[in-house]
C-alpha cells in the first residue's frame, strides 16, 4: 500500500481551466494512477515516530498517459493499534505542467491534503488532494487565481 502520493489508480485528468479572460477563479480536477518503484512503505503496526519514504511514476488514469513523477514523507504520530494511525505527511507531483505541493495531518488511508504550492502552470495553486481507502485513487483538486 502506498500512502499520500503512492497508489495504484485513478482517473484522468478532467481539466476545466476557463479560457483567457473567463472567471478568475478557475478549478482543475485531475484524477493520476500511480505506481509505487521505491521508497520504505510503512511497515503494518508502525510505532509512533516511525518515519517513511515513497515515490513513484504517475499517469492520466482515463488515458493512461505518463503524467511524471511524485514523492512522499510521512511520520506516524500516534498509531491506536486495529490499522488505526495519524500521520503528518508531505508530498509533491512533478508533472509535466510544473511541481504541485501537498501536506496534512491525517489518518491513513483517508487522506485529504492541503495544496500548498505550486510551479509552473500550477503557481500560486490552492486545493486539495484526495484518496480514498486502500489509496487506489488519487485526485488533485486544484484551484488557481
Amino acid at each position: 500500500m502506498v500512502s499520500l502520493m503512492a497508489v495504484g489508480a485513478s482517473t484522468a485528468s478532467s481539466s476545466t481551466f476557463p479560457g483567457d479572460g473567463q472567471d478568475r477563479d478557475k478549478k482543475r480536477v485531475i484524477e493520476l494512477t500511480l505506481t509505487f518503484t521505491g521508497g520504505s512503505e510503512l511497515p503494518a503496526n508502525p510505532p509512533a515516530g516511525t518515519v517513511y519514504t515513497e515515490f513513484g511514476t504517475s499517469a492520466l488514469t482515463k488515458t493512461g498517459q505518463p503524467y511524471g513523477t511524485w514523492g512522499y514523507q510521512g511520520v506516524v504520530l500516534v498509531n491506536q493499534g486495529g490499522g488505526v494511525t495519524q500521520e503528518q505527511a508531505v508530498g509533491t507531483f512533478n508533472t509535466p505542467e510544473g511541481q504541485i505541493t501537498a501536506q496534512g495531518l491525517n489518518p491513513r488511508n483517508t487522506l485529504r491534503q492541503a495544496i500548498t504550492g505550486g510551479t509552473g502552470k500550477f503557481k500560486q495553486a490552492s486545493g486539495y488532494v484526495s484518496l480514498e481507502g486502500t489509496g487506489e485513487t488519487v485526485t488533485l483538486h486544484i484551484f488557481q487565481p
